[in-house]
């Protein structure tokens, strides 16, 4: 849902004035018929990319609040929980649009505490293979680096082997 800004109170109890956004969202539970405590990312980048798409209804009631929100390069969208910033490109043709990016920023907070043991002479070692390496730190291969899983006859990069796997 989204409407033009009017002053909330969050779930935490901050006071939220209406100058300090630019859109109402909020969204319910397909299954639950409940109202979500946030506002989920992939709704949020869906909603950013259509505030910049002419004739949207996003767009519509985005033109509902506070001057120039249409076009602003960010918008700040106030669902339950806060606010979050973000912002999109959108390209218009007479035929389609294309969203080329959304960006937003994501709040961080602990989702986890606890104690790590490891053997000193092993952080070396794996700093060490992962500077010598042509991966990034999540294993995947840098731009332009030969693919080390090809070599292997990597499985996933064989359309046999991905179809008899199940995962075609």
């Amino acid at each position: 849902m989204v409407a033009p800004p009017r002053a909330y109170t969050t779930l935490m109890g901050a006071e939220c004035p209406a100058e300090a956004f630019d859109l109402s969202v909020r969204a319910v539970g397909a299954a639950t018929s409940v109202m979500h405590k946030a506002f989920a990312g992939t709704a949020s980048s869906c909603c950013a990319a259509a505030a910049k798409i002419a004739g949207s209804i996003v767009h519509e009631v985005l033109g509902q609040g506070r001057p120039g929100a249409q076009s602003r390069e960010r918008i700040v969208l106030a669902h339950a929980s806060g606010l979050v910033e973000l912002s999109a490109e959108a390209e218009e043709s007479s035929d389609r649009v294309q969203v080329r990016k959304v960006i937003f920023e994501r709040t961080a907070r602990v989702i986890m505490q606890g104690e790590v043991f490891y053997r000193p002479a092993r952080i070396q070692e794996m700093v060490d293979k992962l500077a010598s390496s042509s991966l990034t730190r999540a294993g995947v291969p840098l731009p332009g680096a030969p693919d080390p899983s090809a070599a292997e006859g990597g499985r996933d990069r064989h359309p046999e082997s991905v179809a008899a796997s199940g995962y075609a």
